[in-house]
């Protein structure tokens, strides 16, 4: 039962971010573009631009930016990427279903509720750069919830369902 209004909320307050909509400064993509403005000359530049787009790094980056750290960045007012270690943000969200503090650190995001009738639940969200996965923690309990596979993003559900999706 805690596991679904756990889960409830999570689905909440995404939806809830997902309907303000927001642009934000894709980051990741920009770190990467840059990056790639600097290896070299202009020939260098523009082969290693066109892998970039071949491998899809870019529109994989472009995903990461516009499903995660955007929604983020327009909710906290900074994008979790140009976070240093030891930086924390934390922000009050209300929703019609009560209000949530999300804390911001280097690849992690905690939601607290702080009022109705979920008062006191929590979830994590962790990114592991070595395992490149999103991990859900909460109640002492953690599951991979996204995973990232070269080209493919897979989706793994509580249920234990997953999808696959090509970037």
């Amino acid at each position: 039962m805690r596991l679904k209004r756990n889960l409830l909320m999570v689905i909440l307050v995404i939806v809830t971010l997902i309907a303000t909509g927001c642009y934000g400064n894709f980051t990741l993509t920009r770190k990467i573009y840059n990056w790639n403005g600097n290896v070299g000359d202009k020939v260098v530049q523009s082969a290693v631009g066109w892998g970039l787009v071949i491998l899809p790094i870019y529109s994989g980056a472009m995903f990461i930016d516009a499903v995660a750290l955007n929604l983020i960045e327009f909710w906290t007012g900074e994008n979790p990427l140009a976070m240093n270690v030891g930086d924390i943000d934390s922000r009050i969200i209300t929703t019609d279903k009560g209000s949530y503090e999300l804390i911001a650190t280097p690849n992690r995001f905690d939601l607290v509720a702080l009022d109705g009738e979920s008062v006191g639940d929590y979830l994590s969200l962790l990114y592991s750069p070595e395992n490149e996965e999103w991990v859900l923690e909460n109640d002492g309990n953690s599951q991979v919830v996204v995973k990232f596979h070269g080209k493919t993003v897979e989706l793994i559900y509580p249920s234990g369902k997953t999808e696959f999706y090509n970037m």
